[in-house]
């Protein structure tokens, strides 16, 4: 189960901004003020219609995890990551797009919420809920929080050897997005008013959407440059002091655009805070605009945001690890069969009649199957098999169209018995080999062993056999009542 996050970095668009929506501020002239605005709220404590299991974990967490507010400033992020897309390429309203972009901030709170105090609940398993809640709870910021949950050293669901692994994923991915936002001004600046093709740029940082969806670069052996063994060895550059490209790790190895300089990076980095201003995103009164990580209010969203998608996806795998366990023989087998035979159970009281199967079988799928084939009083079972029409040419369709002239029942209707005969003549001569990669095994209404058939290999004659596929070594065919009755 991948690509699970709902809501992705709300910073990514602003590579784009400056094209988009520079001069052109989304806010009010008190940005401050009215970026604190509340345009929802989720407490999913009170959630009706759960089980038992769930709301045992609500009532033991509910308290913790409280009301999550929000605010306008996210709606805005929000809107410049994803908003302008849907309204250039879907011809959206601005209302229908904000109205689509609150209910997946709300989704991605509601399921926060939920994947937090299922967390809660998984550390209790190896401590006690008094403690969780305990440690939970002295963590002076919701970022801290987020970080203890996903802090896990366990075997069966966390990393022994890497436990801070999904907090070093989600500062890898904000930093990354960080570092492209600032790239493509950077960019531009160094490109000026000069054509390019995009050469000595990068699109996406080394390692980001890669298969393996918990990538970052470790630091090992970068005792000299500062970092320790198994650190996150990446950071962001603005060209500030604690930003400097000789601390950016892998950045200034891999990813540090042509023709960078420090002048080039602060005016890069400049035009991107400019652009965040413009949209409110930040404030020049309060903020330090020259520490990013640490002095600007804003970093603290984003960075939950990515901590958030880690903590989603964690309960995502834990839950289909666990759902996954049910289905073996060593877990709750008896549950797989109670399905099975209930789902068999119906199909044989609802599919009694020849239309009531056909109706069954068109509708099969991938998650709608048959397990049920009605008997019918001297024909046997129904069958079902994929591809096996085998047909006429144009000579033995005309010769059928004269068996039907011939031999029509003028009396009773249909055809007099003389027609079968000779249509089943026209079946017997009919060649075709076998195009399916295996060949069934089935119970004997289906198929029949060849020795019995009187298909044994024919050495004796040696000739083969097309009803066997051209292969007389087979011991199981298809049909003969069918094809020769």
């Amino acid at each position: 189960m991948k690509n699970k996050k709902i809501v992705g970095s709300l910073l990514a668009a602003s590579i784009a901004l400056s094209a988009t929506f520079s001069g052109c501020s989304l806010v009010t002239s008190n940005s401050a003020v009215d970026m604190e605005q509340v345009i929802a709220t989720v407490n999913i404590s009170s959630a009706e219609g759960l089980s038992a299991a769930d709301s045992d974990i609500f009532n033991s967490y509910k308290t913790a995890v409280g009301t999550t507010q929000i605010m306008k400033r996210e709606l805005v992020a929000y809107f410049l990551n994803a908003g302008a897309d849907y309204m250039n390429n879907y011809n959206a309203s601005y209302s229908q797009v904000f109205t689509m972009l609150v209910d997946g901030l709300v989704e991605n709170a509601v399921l926060t919420q939920y994947a937090v105090m299922y967390l809660l609940d998984k550390k209790a398993e190896s401590s006690s809920k008094e403690t969780v809640l305990s440690e939970y709870t002295s963590k002076a910021t919701y970022t801290e929080k987020l970080e203890y949950l996903l802090h896990d050293p366990s075997e069966e669901y966390g990393h022994p050897d890497d436990p801070d692994l999904d907090v070093k994923v989600a500062k890898y991915n904000l930093y990354s997005t960080i570092n492209n936002a600032i790239d493509s001004q950077e960019k531009a600046i160094i490109d000026e008013d000069e054509q390019t093709s995009g050469e000595g740029s990068r699109t996406t940082p080394g390692g980001v959407d890669s298969e393996q969806e918990d990538y970052y670069p470790k630091a090992e052996g970068k005792t000299a440059e500062g970092f320790a063994d198994g650190d996150l060895y990446y950071n962001v550059y603005t060209g500030y002091n604690g930003y400097l490209l000789k601390d950016s790790g892998i950045y200034k190895d891999e990813d540090v655009i042509e023709g960078s300089t420090r002048s080039t990076r602060i005016k890069a980095y400049n035009q991107f805070m400019q652009i965040l201003d413009q949209n409110g995103l930040v404030d020049i009164e309060t903020d330090d605009l020259r520490d990013l990580i640490h002095g600007v209010a804003y970093m603290d969203i984003e960075y939950a945001t990515q901590l958030e998608n880690r903590v989603i996806n964690k309960y995502y795998d834990i839950y289909e690890e666990e759902q996954e366990s049910k289905l073996t023989d060593g877990g709750a087998y008896e549950y797989l069969q109670a399905v099975y035979d209930d789902l068999k159970d119906d199909q044989q009281e609802n599919n009694k009649t020849a239309s009531a199967f056909k109706t069954a079988i068109d509708n099969m799928s991938d998650t709608s199957f048959v397990l049920y084939s009605p008997d019918t009083q001297g024909e046997g079972t129904y069958g079902y098999v994929y591809n096996i029409l085998l047909p006429f040419d144009s000579v033995q369709s005309a010769m059928l169209a004269k068996y039907q002239a011939d031999h029509a029942d003028s009396k009773n209707g249909g055809y007099t018995l003389k027609y079968y005969q000779l249509r089943n003549q026209l079946l017997d001569a009919i060649r075709s080999s076998d195009q399916r990669t295996p060949w069934f095994n089935g119970a004997t209404e289906y198929s029949f062993k060849a020795e019995e058939g009187g298909f044994a290999p024919a050495a004796t004659d040696g000739e083969k056999s097309y009803y066997a596929g051209l292969n007389n070594d087979r011991n199981w065919l298809f049909f003969q009542n069918n094809l020769t009755k």
